[in-house]
């Protein structure tokens, strides 16, 4: 992992500041993940955000939810809840 601070400065007390914080899946995550959870990820990192039912059509209904649920507990993604579904972005 490797972090470049982009900005920074002093406002209320609070020094903020501007990073830009790069990941390496292969290296950092990737040991402690099944295949299908690292495609998950990588379909997630492609569109950007996806919707569980995004992830439904690619891979099933019942594996997607099952993965989200344990990447989810694993604090790589975040998910959300839009009208019926989950919005899920990476972390």
């Amino acid at each position: 992992m490797d972090i470049e601070v982009l900005e920074s400065g002093y406002e209320n007390d609070n020094i903020i500041l501007l990073v830009k914080l790069k990941v390496n899946l292969k290296e950092d995550v990737n040991s402690n993940l099944s295949e299908l959870e690292k495609e998950v990820l990588e379909f997630i990192v492609k569109n950007n955000s996806v919707t569980q039912k995004d992830l439904g059509k690619a891979f099933g209904s019942v594996k997607a939810h099952r993965l989200v649920r344990r990447l989810e507990n694993k604090g790589l993604i975040k998910r959300r809840r839009s009208g019926r579904t989950y919005i899920i972005k990476l972390i």
